[in-house]
């Protein structure tokens, strides 16, 4: 339990913009509390075979988010004092009240509360976007476009490298939940790569270990370069070249700029870090509302590593743009923010 606890200084965000609210009207943060979140509690049920009980806390679930206010985390459960901690601030008001990050992610472990997922019994454990996810790893899905992207390839290294970056960027446009996120980092002069996957059902579509199996599965039946692909990355894990883990402040309501030691510790010997998707995006920048001209390196000046962000704006948020570019953009596509139109990457190295 008390590893989820932080020191205080961690959790302070003196010095940031204000922070992107779901209680401004018009934005894409109230419309994502007010539609698209209890769209998802409604999926979620009519995609799983839950008993009454369940069915019953996912539709208090519904009634919280659509009408009623913020509760505590209630079962027993190794984060519950944590959560409760990080949440305190909010308990009582209405979800479109709050901070756009921190609701988005307290209501992913409130799911997780309704469905059991911690809890001894038949629901302990269980992806209640398991179903979902499948969709995406039959034939004609993720593992054909796969198959057709890696027959495409040049030959030329950095070619390769470049449409594989690119075709990772546009990736972001269609995922489960309208979002995504993965790290990559590779230790320095220690020749191998780590992905840091989620430690528990998160933003509908982001991976688990036990998805990077099925992943992996599905490209294999797809045969052809698919599954050659798949050989090689299983040849990698094999020998240790490509390893998977996973840390617990993954899967909470905390900035980058709030790493736990030693998860900082662990990111401060990389070469390299792949900041992927818009959740994660929002996470390096403290979902707040920096003017879009602010750099990039002056706004994650903090992380511990040389970083790069990948990704396709669905979030009212952004920097590193030059004078009067947002302007223009937005008078172009007044959406230009939210519909994951375009595609971005900025570094820092």
């Amino acid at each position: 339990m008390s590893r989820f606890l932080i020191p205080s200084f961690q959790i302070d965000l003196v010095g940031l913009p204000p922070a992107i609210l779901t209680s401004e009207p018009g934005s894409f943060a109230r419309y994502t509390l007010k539609e698209r979140v209890p769209g998802i509690v409604q999926e979620t049920v009519a995609l799983n075979t839950f008993p009454d009980d369940i069915r019953e806390a996912m539709d208090a679930l519904y009634a919280e988010l659509t009408g009623g206010v913020i509760h505590e985390l209630r079962e027993d459960a190794p984060d519950r004092a944590f959560w409760n901690m990080v949440s305190a601030p909010y308990i009582g008001r209405t979800w479109l009240d709050v901070p756009w990050y921190w609701a988005e992610a307290y209501f992913y472990r409130r799911l997780l509360e309704g469905t059991r997922y911690f809890q001894p019994g038949p629901w302990q454990g269980v992806d209640p976007f398991g179903s979902k996810k499948a969709t995406e790893l039959v034939p004609e899905a993720a593992p054909d476009a796969a198959k057709a992207l890696l027959r495409r390839l040049p030959d030329d290294p950095a070619a390769r490298f470049e449409m594989l970056l690119h075709a990772s960027l546009w990736g972001n446009r269609m995922d489960l939940s309208y979002e995504a996120a993965s790290r990559l980092g590779r230790p320095t002069g220690a020749g191998d790569e780590r992905s840091n996957l989620k430690p528990q059902p998160f933003f509908v579509s982001d991976a688990m270990p036990q998805d990077v199996t099925a992943g992996l599965d599905a490209l294999e039946r797809e045969g052809d370069v698919a599954a050659s692909l798949a050989g090689r990355l299983r040849t990698h894990i094999a020998n240790g070249r490509l390893h998977f883990f996973t840390h617990w402040h993954y899967a909470t309501s905390l900035f980058f700029f709030q790493l736990p030691e030693d998860l900082h510790s662990t990111l401060a010997g990389v070469d390299l870090v792949l900041v992927k998707g818009d959740a994660n995006y929002r996470r390096l920048l403290g979902d707040a509302h920096w003017p879009p001209t602010t750099a990039f390196a002056s706004a994650t000046s903090y992380f511990p590593a040389p970083i790069a962000a990948l990704r396709t704006p669905k979030a009212e948020i952004i920097v590193g743009l030059r004078p009067g570019e947002a302007e223009r953009l937005q008078a172009e596509d007044p959406a230009w923010l939210v519909n994951g139109q375009r595609g971005i990457v900025q570094a820092r190295v």
